[in-house]
């Protein structure tokens, strides 16, 4: 079977919803709604957690957004509840219960454990319309006394970093955990130009920027491709963004989008500095007249063998891909 997560923002297209699709392909295949129909709402991905326990059977957690014409856009983060019984997809049992969760998430997220001793999970959502990154922690509730997870907190570790499109966790350490949040954005920025680049770049916690790659083991020229600018390049376009070149018009940040690395603290329950550092800028896209197309798209984490997966000292190879292009490419660091 497979799960669609269905929708998008342009016209015509925004009523979406979560679908299972069984038998694709097959004169047999059948369409299943687990979602109630909201006009104008759409959905970019749906995974499946474990949030009700031993025993208890997965949930699936997504983020679903609206943005209308003349009213304000937002976002949420849902979870589905799947029923009990031998029929989950049954038409007495669909749609499935909503628990919406918090306010904001609309795009994609990432869910992982930071800590496999408690019972909570971590979600990294990547804000698009509220061009923020937040981190949500979800206690997990238990089937048999009928409890529904909840969120414990939610907090903005940076609303600076322009259109988050894509989040996803990564070891860039090689300590066999993870130790970065991936974050791609579709604004091109650089350390010293983001509203003066030092600190203060979270709401409720603080954010440190760092010289691309200084906080992740390198050195010398990392990030190169057709229209991208890394490591290497980057004291040039910083001064070329200064004198004003290389800026869209009327905008405040240059042209291309950005790949972030947010570096875990120790003390990630508290309220300490996120280390920010720019993996890689200046993603240029073929405009659509006064449409943005946008880039870079998703970041995928990945090993040359899956033998080297959480061994101490590997670190992952992290490709890149464009989105709304009119041909596909893909970057590679």
């Amino acid at each position: 079977a497979l799960l669609v997560a269905d929708g998008f923002l342009m016209p015509g297209r925004s009523d979406g919803g979560l679908y299972v699709v069984q038998d694709p392909g097959k004169p047999s295949e059948t369409v299943t709604s687990l979602t109630r129909h909201r006009p104008g709402w759409f959905y970019h991905k749906a995974t499946w957690v474990d949030l009700l326990g031993p025993g208890g059977r997965p949930c699936l957690l997504t983020a679903r957004a609206t943005k209308p014409f003349f009213a304000q856009t937002e976002g949420e983060l849902v979870l589905l509840m799947q029923p009990e019984g031998p029929f989950p997809l049954a038409d007495w049992n669909t749609p499935w219960e909503e628990v919406v969760l918090a306010k904001g998430p609309d795009v994609m997220f990432d869910v992982v454990d930071l800590d496999p001793e408690d019972d909570v999970l971590e979600v990294f959502a990547a804000e698009f319309f509220s061009r923020r990154l937040t981190l949500h922690r979800l206690r997990k509730g238990d089937w048999k006394t009928g409890r529904k997870p909840r969120v414990l907190t939610s907090e903005v570790l940076d609303h600076a970093l322009g259109p988050a499109y894509s989040v996803v966790l990564a070891d860039l350490k090689g300590h066999g955990k993870p130790s970065h949040v991936l974050v791609s954005s579709h604004e091109c920025q650089y350390e010293g130009l983001v509203e003066g680049g030092e600190r203060e770049r979270g709401e409720r916690r603080g954010l440190t920027t760092a010289v691309a790659g200084a906080d992740l083991p390198a050195g010398g020229e990392r990030f190169s491709g057709p229209g991208l600018q890394g490591m290497a390049a980057r004291a040039a376009l910083l001064e070329n963004s200064n004198s004003g070149s290389g800026r869209g018009e009327g905008e405040g940040s240059l042209k291309g989008g950005s790949l972030f690395a947010y570096e875990i603290p120790s003390k990630w329950r508290e309220r300490v500095p996120w280390k920010r550092s720019t993996l890689a800028t200046g993603f240029h896209v073929k405009s659509w007249g006064q449409i943005n197309p946008g880039a870079p798209g998703f970041p995928y984490v990945f090993y040359p063998h899956r033998s080297l997966r959480g061994q101490a000292g590997q670190r992952p190879y992290i490709p890149v891909s464009y989105t709304h292009l009119r041909a596909h490419e893909t970057d590679s660091y």
